[in-house]
This record gives structure tokens, sequence and C-alpha cells, in this order.
């Protein structure tokens, strides 16, 4: 399944993200962001679910904001 936010399966995306954060050269972790907020296109702030994209729900975040935020890692870098 892909359409624009899409990149065929989670578990394929995942692999993506994962691939990027061990390319950074900081500190870095891929976070299931299930259940926060992010602003949708319409400016609105929307919560994210298991419906959102996978660009939404899987996201690389440094260090420093999964210590601050509790972020629910996948993968961690560190």
């Amino acid at each position: 399944m892909k359409d624009g936010n899409m990149i065929g399966s989670r578990e394929e995306y995942i692999a993506q993200a994962i691939s990027r954060c061990n390319r950074e050269s900081y500190k870095a972790a891929v976070c299931d962001m299930l259940g926060w907020l992010y602003q949708g296109p319409d400016g609105r702030s929307k919560k994210i679910t298991e419906q959102s994209p996978h660009s939404v729900r899987y996201e690389i975040r440094s260090r420093q904001h999964v210590e601050v935020y509790g972020f629910k890692t996948i993968h961690t870098n560190y």
C-alpha cells in the first residue's frame, strides 16, 4: 500500500527510519509517537492514531527530546 504519506508497509518504513537514524551524527532514536499530537495540513492539532501516516507516527528524535518528553523508542543509536 503506497500513497503520498506511506512508504510501503509499517515495517518497511520503520526499517528506513532506523537506517536514517544510524547514519545521523548525533545521538537519536526512532520513536513511536502514538497518542501525541501533530499539526495537520489544515493547521489544526490532531492526535496520532493507528491510522495516521507512517511519516507522522514514526519519527527520529534527538536523545534530549526522548529524555525530556519520554517518547516510546523503537530503536536508539546511543
